[in-house]
């Protein structure tokens, strides 16, 4: 292979940059005796604390090789374990017939069993419990399926320009080809960039069909999603045209290009779009008569379908362009499946960490966050405050006015603290009528001004009853360190002042300690 030409490991080079920042994995080049021929990119903190010891190293070396020729052996991915008990796979590509290279990576532990594998890893290194603790926070987590998933990926989307870099004829192209495909792939590592640091299925949506139309220098592109319930594609996002006028419209899997594209799975390369189209169809709205259509898939399921028309020049679209189109919509689909991801990750983060009547933070929150804002003050010498409030009078009125005018005023209730309080601030629902704050950087005497206000807002609550007993508020004050040692000692102590301020007459602010 020509890749000790220096031009083509600059190129891929950058391109594997892109990769392993888009898939958040190192990956690397190496030869079929498992040497390196491009350093792997994004190094994980475990193998960079394995670099310093030098039994470790040379352990974690000769696993790494063993894998790259268990794939070469194989010809096909093979997917081990290092001695950090990672997992970490191996993928060989065949430029010429024969296993030349091999792109290796991963270094990621498999999601159940992780914190096991990796205690069980680190300790041959003799590290303290600081030194484990610090490496455990940045360490890559993944689903089996997804790690098995990493070679097909990247598969799909390097070896394509493996085989084009390192092909016989690479060094015989003219000036102008060389030209087209450093173009190709310095564009699409620009969208890695912006892709990379995109989460939101809109604005990725709208990063996609730019950077189509960028790529294969068209003036339309649009980007079309499956709805598997419907078996439809819906256009969620066009570029060059009103997107008004095309946004949501629905396209069947028997109708039009996309929808063949939809149906078979197979892109599409059009030259003239009049002899793939119905007679009703043939008053197509587009300036040229050459097309290209690809499927977005992942594995099996296709996520939709990208296209373009109408090139710059007016001329056709080229094969250069349809590849790159077909490697544009590979990364999108990586793209589109971890913004999906993202979306369910954060969904089920706001599920597990919110009370879902009042939509403030629930208990289990409040004590994960009440652990770190104690490290906090410890680390840095500052303070805190906590406040237990329960809200006075609600069973009478439950019961009087029943449940659903209950849960009514805990809105209410939930509304005027969350009102009262700074943005800093972490409210939380504690259980039943009982609600919780923590108020970084605050003693207890600025708390108590900050407290007084939740409690007279409660009292100008309208129960929208007149005959109504109405609830008010009983605060309890406890400043970190002053009045507690541990986390569990400022929740028992503001919850005694709470207790106290019930005691004396309710609707009052009562601090710990008075």
């Amino acid at each position: 292979m020509q890749c000790s030409d220096k031009e083509n490991l600059l190129i891929w080079k950058e391109f594997q940059d892109g990769l392993a920042s888009l898939l958040d994995v190192p990956i690397g080049l190496y030869d079929a005796k498992g040497d390196a021929i491009v350093a792997p990119t994004a190094v994980s903190v475990v193998c960079g604390a394995v670099g310093l010891n030098s039994n470790g190293k040379r352990q974690c070396d000769e696993q790494c090789k063993q894998t790259i020729a268990n794939a070469v052996e194989s010809k096909k991915a093979y997917i081990g374990k290092c001695s950090m008990n990672m997992h970490i796979f191996a993928l060989p590509v065949f430029p010429g017939g024969k296993t030349e290279l091999v792109i290796a990576g991963g270094h990621v532990y498999l999601q159940d069993g992780a914190e096991s594998d990796f205690h069980d890893g680190v300790t041959s290194l003799g590290l303290n419990e600081i030194e484990i603790n610090s490496l455990r926070a940045g360490i890559k987590v993944m689903a089996q399926k997804d790690i098995h998933d990493l070679p097909e990926k990247i598969g799909r989307l390097a070896a394509p320009l493996l085989k084009s870099l390192c092909s016989k004829t690479s060094q015989k192209r003219s000036a102008e080809p060389m030209r087209r495909l450093k173009y190709i792939i310095r564009s699409i590592e620009r969208a890695f960039a912006t892709i990379a640091a995109t989460f939101n299925i809109d604005e990725l949506c709208d990063i996609l069909t730019e950077k189509a139309a960028e790529l294969t220098k068209a003036d339309r592109s649009s980007l079309m999603l499956s709805n598997v319930k419907d078996n439809v594609l819906v256009v969620k996002s066009s570029f060059g045209v009103d997107k008004g006028s095309l946004t949501g419209v629905i396209v069947k899997p028997d109708a039009g290009i996309a929808g063949e594209v939809l149906q078979s799975g197979k892109p599409l390369f059009v030259l003239d779009i009049e002899k793939k189209l119905t007679r009703a169809e043939k008053k197509h709205p587009y300036r040229t008569k050459s097309f290209i259509s690809v499927p977005v898939r992942a594995g099996e399921r296709i996520l939709g379908v990208l296209n373009v028309a109408d090139k710059w020049s007016g001329n056709e679209f080229t094969n250069e362009d349809f590849v790159a189109l077909q490697a544009l919509a590979n990364y999108a689909a990586i793209a589109c499946e971890r913004a999906e991801y993202f979306f369910m990750n954060e969904k089920l983060t706001t599920l597990s960490t919110t009370d879902h009547l009042t939509g403030l933070y629930n208990r289990r929150y409040f004590n994960d966050r009440l652990i770190e804002e104690a490290e906090r003050v410890r680390r840095h010498g500052e303070n805190f405050s906590v406040f237990m409030i329960d809200l006075d009078n609600f069973k009478a009125y439950n019961d009087k006015h029943g449940h659903m005018a209950g849960d009514d005023m805990l809105k209410k209730a939930a509304h005027v603290i969350k009102n009262a309080v700074r943005s800093m601030d972490v409210v939380a629902r504690y259980g039943g009528e009982e609600f919780t704050v923590i108020l970084p950087y605050t003693d207890k005497s600025d708390a108590a001004v900050i407290a007084d206000r939740i409690r007279i807002g409660m009292t100008a609550v309208d129960a929208s009853r007149p005959d109504a007993i109405l609830p008010t508020f009983s605060i309890g004050v406890a400043e970190f360190p002053a009045d507690a040692e541990t986390v569990h000692d400022i929740v028992e102590n503001a919850d005694k002042a709470l207790y106290r301020a019930k005691a004396t007459g309710k609707n009052k602010v009562v601090l710990h300690g008075e």
